[in-house]
């Protein structure tokens, strides 16, 4: 459902300035945190459960606002005709069912309340938000050049999981000779998710060439996890490393480690690199 209003009460609590069409690149605007924090507490009022914010959903709806922010004040306020597909590909896969509100105010100083007040004024768009089949939501307002606010919100029934970032740990503890191979030495793991073995690749680089080495963490390492247990960080005990890898020729020869992350997705972690004369 589309709304819109002319308002012209100051507040403090109002979204920052933007050109037209921006979008926050990470997290909602204090404006739409608020947005958000109010909306829930009106559902607690009648005993409904929270809406969970779904970054997918944020993204899908700021581009339908900056899409309507591109007309300014003049511009039509309309409802995203493809909601029902983008919701499948941000955030909710497994939807069974889904709604889009989107609305309009000037100036920019309008209060979030009498923001709300625009959506909760109109029956379907209520009865939406206060609908106990909805569990997610995605929002977000965009400021065009002239100060006009446009705002688009997505709720749905069902949200894809989310992974948990990783936080990979660990490092590169002894690298001595022994004959024409490397004994290396060390230990790592993910925070995040304790129980799942992390794979660390072991670089050797020198005179004679490079090689690389997967390694699978299985030794114990008691000290690594009492540390750890000091700081509020539980990780099994089977994070130590140990193994043979030969020489890269007589002279300098490099030892590096990159740990892989257990999600998939974060960043490698890069140990720091050891060198060592090999005679």
């Amino acid at each position: 459902m589309t709304n819109q209003a002319m308002q012209h009460q100051p507040n403090a609590s109002q979204l920052p300035s933007a050109a037209a069409g921006s979008i926050a690149a990470s997290a909602l605007s204090g404006f739409d945190s608020s947005f958000l924090q109010l909306i829930n507490a009106q559902r607690a009022a009648v005993g409904v459960s929270a809406l969970q914010e779904v970054s997918g959903l944020d993204s899908m709806s700021g581009a339908w606002s900056a899409k309507m922010a591109a007309g300014g004040k003049y511009g039509k306020l309309t409802d995203n005709p493809d909601v029902a597909a983008q919701t499948l590909t941000s955030g909710a896969s497994n939807r069974t069912i889904y709604t889009g509100i989107t609305a309009k105010w000037y100036p920019q100083t309008v209060t979030v309340a009498t923001a709300l007040s625009l959506l909760t004024g109109n029956a379907p768009d209520k009865a939406s938000l206060l609908n106990p089949a909805y569990h997610y939501i995605g929002l977000r307002t965009v400021v065009s050049a002239d100060g006009t606010s446009f705002h688009s919100m997505t709720l749905t029934d069902k949200a894809d999981a989310v992974k948990t970032a990783s936080v990979l740990l660990g490092n590169l503890d002894h690298v001595r000779q022994l004959s024409r191979n490397l004994a290396i030495s060390g230990w790592a793991a993910d925070a995040a998710y304790a129980s799942t073995p992390v794979t660390v690749t072991l670089k050797v680089t020198g005179p004679a060439g490079v090689s690389n080495t997967i390694v699978v963490p299985s030794n114990s390492r008691p000290d690594v996890v009492d540390f750890y247990a000091t700081k509020g960080i539980t990780l099994a005990s089977d994070t130590g490393f140990s193994v043979l890898v030969p020489v890269q020729g007589s002279g300098n020869n490099t030892v590096s480690a990159t740990v892989a992350p257990v999600d998939g997705k974060s960043a490698p972690r890069a140990l720091a690199a050891v060198t060592i004369n090999v005679v």
